[in-house]
């Protein structure tokens, strides 16, 4: 039995977020990454269906040693994630697809369903969303879409971390 498709992957995810199957065999990671040398950021969040999510933020603007927080979500929490994460795909592309300038921060999407993963990339510099600066004509469809996702999970990574600081005080 050969490999499923991404198409194939990505439909099952869809399918069990519909059903509302939220379990350890269910992940995602979205990463972003790269930037100019001297702006370089490394972000990650990666969740499975249990509320099981682990927050990485590496920043050299802030000259701040790497932070990582893990945690468990709630099912409520854990659902918006999936769901941010599903309103996203169709606008991302695969990596033979991927087209990003050197020195540009890509972002990328992992999921995986019951231990199969496809990951889709997108340009993560909402600027150059918005205008459609330098980016390949399949990524600028994407709009405002993937923009949205990007700050749900900036916002979503902020609060793991800041939570993740309280506790340590």
């Amino acid at each position: 039995m050969s490999a499923p498709s991404e198409s194939e992957i990505i439909k099952k995810f869809k399918e069990s977020i519909a059903k509302g199957i939220f379990d350890e065999g269910m992940k995602v990671t979205y990463r972003v990454e790269g930037g100019m040398p001297s702006e370089q950021i490394k972000e990650e969040f990666r969740l499975s269906g249990n509320g099981k999510a682990t927050v990485r933020e590496m920043n050299v603007l802030t000259a701040s040693a790497p932070q990582e927080v893990s945690t468990d979500l709630d099912k409520s929490a854990t659902r918006e994630v999936f769901k941010n994460v599903e309103m996203g795909l169709d606008r991302m592309v695969t990596r033979s697809e991927a087209s990003f300038l050197p020195d540009t921060a890509v972002g990328s999407v992992t999921i995986e369903v019951e231990g199969k993963k496809t990951t889709l990339f997108f340009p993560a510099e909402e600027e150059s969303i918005r205008k459609g600066r330098d980016l390949a004509p399949e990524i600028l469809t994407a709009g405002p879409g993937i923009a949205d996702t990007m700050r749900f999970f900036k916002d979503k990574s902020r609060q793991i971390l800041g939570k993740g600081q309280e506790d340590r005080k």
